[in-house]
């Protein structure tokens, strides 16, 4: 048996028909009511309607698109209440009304706006008979009595409020709550749903990582079949050195399985792995940790274990320096070089073998011979003077700025070589070039 919506009264009479439907006039509270449709009516013919307080909340097409999603029926009605001759709302009527909106003038003054969408909201049910779902879109408290007096009409209520960046949309009939992010332009999902796409992304990126082992291991694979070749070419390498005399008594050295048992075999491997960073690293600095770095990866064991077990010492540092017959260890720039290497020009051997720039003198002595170096690599008769900074700064490891300042040599680099008589300074254009006497 019908009951009305607002009392609950079934003590009503028939009061004539709306659009084909039966009106009721309840003889308690004198409310006037419908007939309810059934389910499948409702599903079929009902719709979704919107109250928008726009003075106190705005809503862009996403976010009420968003609301639409959430509906169980269409949204074909929206209403937005506002005092249209604010400054604050004015320019947005034309574009609401472009989206659809019906536009309801409220006057100024205090909740004035929630007043109207109260009073019209109460009669939702007989201005729009199909409406089974309403919106209220507004954060005032005051509206908590609007939803209360739709869900008396039977109707889905739903209130959506906005918290900074956030809307907050709570199902009234279910308690149930949603919430989207106005910055993102998304629905913020419930933790469990977060926990669950996060599991997810940590399986797929488990097995990206399993596709890269895999080709990492294949890449292993073509390196350990091209570091054949490369001991093959570098073997033949150092025989154009002549290095083979120092090679001679420790042959087994080049065999990687070998083992290495007194201090003879581990110069000799040493020997080959810096002659190794040479050939197939060249713009990599020699020094005791490459080295050291290089010779684990060839001999499968470090070199400082391998001195400790041999009582040749500690560290590789101190075993190269030990031995200045066979390997040149640059006080400065830490570079190591076979002697055979360094023999190849007296001025590297002059520089490597002097532990620090005291005097002018000096000074002077190294800059000659690295002039006359230069001139016979270029076959020029002068060269830059920054090209002659750069040259001392590749082999001597510090600047000749820095290098005059603490032999307390005042002026500019180019004043400095001016005022040698082993020097002949000459300005081309811009740039300063040098030669000797």
């Amino acid at each position: 048996m019908l009951q009305c919506p607002q009392c609950y009264s079934k003590n009503y009479r028939k009061n004539g028909r709306v659009r084909g439907k039966q009106r009721y006039l309840c003889k308690d509270c004198g409310r006037q009511f419908v007939e309810p449709q059934t389910d499948q009516q409702s599903l079929q013919y009902g719709m979704s309607l919107m109250l928008l307080d726009l003075e106190n909340l705005k809503l862009d097409p996403l976010a009420e698109s968003y609301l639409k999603n959430l509906a169980d029926y269409p949204l074909q009605i929206k209403l937005a209440f506002a005092n249209w001759s604010e400054k604050a709302v004015l320019k947005q009527d034309l574009e609401l009304y472009e989206r659809g909106y019906f536009l309801v003038h409220v006057p100024v003054g205090k909740n004035s706006a929630d007043a109207r969408m109260m009073t019209l909201g109460s009669a939702i049910r007989i201005h729009y008979p199909r409406v089974q779902e309403v919106f209220v879109c507004s954060s005032d408290w005051l509206l908590t009595n609007l939803c209360n007096e739709l869900l008396s009409q039977n109707l889905k209520v739903w209130r959506v409020r906005r918290q900074n960046k956030i809307l907050e949309i709570e199902n009234r009939n279910t308690g149930e709550t949603y919430a989207y992010s106005l910055d993102l332009n998304q629905e913020i999902p419930d933790p469990k749903v977060l926990l669950s796409k996060l599991e997810q992304l940590i399986e797929q990126e488990k097995n990206l990582i399993t596709d890269k082992i895999q080709e990492l291991s294949q890449i292993e694979a073509l390196l350990n079949t091209r570091k054949d070749f490369n001991e093959k070419t570098l073997n033949s390498h150092i025989n154009d050195l002549d290095l083979a005399d120092f090679l001679t008594n420790n042959d087994q050295v080049l065999s990687a399985k070998t083992k290495i048992v007194c201090a003879e075999d581990l110069e000799g491997a040493i020997a080959l792995v810096i002659e190794d960073l040479q050939v197939n690293f060249p713009k990599k600095k020699v020094t005791p940790s490459t080295i050291s770095n290089r010779f684990k990866a060839r001999f499968q064991v470090t070199v400082n274990q391998l001195i400790r077990e041999l009582s040749l010492g500690k560290k590789i540092t101190e075993f190269l320096e030990e031995r200045p017959h066979l390997f040149t260890v640059h006080p400065k720039t830490k570079k190591v070089s076979t002697v055979f290497e360094s023999q190849k020009t007296t001025l590297t051997q002059t520089i490597t073998s002097s532990q620090s720039i005291k005097k002018r003198e000096e000074l002077k002595k190294i800059l000659v011979e690295l002039v006359e170096s230069c001139l016979k690599e270029s076959g020029k008769k002068s060269i830059p003077v920054t090209t002659l900074g750069t040259a001392f700064k590749d082999y001597y490891g510090d600047s000749v700025s820095t290098v005059m300042k603490e032999i307390k040599v005042t002026g500019t680099f180019t004043k400095f070589l001016e005022s040698c008589e082993e020097f002949k300074v000459k300005k081309s254009g811009k740039v300063y070039h040098v030669t000797t006497n």
